[in-house]
């Protein structure tokens, strides 16, 4: 197996870093680097205060990405429907999430729980319309 050892060599040697970077505005990233890249994935803050909360039960997730989520489950339960959805109606529906993070991000204004769960759930479904209907 000697003539392996250079290939697990230049793997490991290749192989990204990845570390935990914790964000004050953002929340926890999940940074990749290597020699010639560095990307950055956020996930949930899990903010309390933004989380949703059903008799004393809050969910482990932000209202916005709650919606997400559920946003992308009602896609697939449309896709299963048959029904398609144009590219461009999948964009405007990505609008509201979009204008009320940044808005609220560049400090405009503060969102509500509310507004958030609903525009989540509008982008989860332009998500799954879009990453859908790519054709490879």
């Amino acid at each position: 197996m000697r003539e392996l050892d250079w290939i697990r060599e230049e793997v490991r040697s290749n192989l990204p870093k990845i570390r935990l970077k914790m964000d004050s505005r953002i929340g926890p990233v999940l940074v990749f680097e290597s020699s010639k890249r560095k990307i950055g994935l956020a996930f949930c803050h899990r903010r309390k205060d933004r989380s949703l909360t059903i008799s004393g039960y809050t969910f482990p997730l932000c209202a916005r990405c709650t919606g997400l989520w559920l946003g992308f489950v009602m896609g697939l339960l449309v896709r299963v429907a048959g029904l398609h959805m144009p590219f461009v109606f999948a964009l405007v529906l990505m609008l509201p999430l979009t204008v009320d993070g940044l808005t609220q991000l560049a400090g405009y204004r503060e969102s509500n729980n509310r507004l958030r769960l609903l525009s989540g759930v509008l982008f989860g479904i332009a998500t799954n319309m879009l990453f859908f209907s790519i054709r490879l």
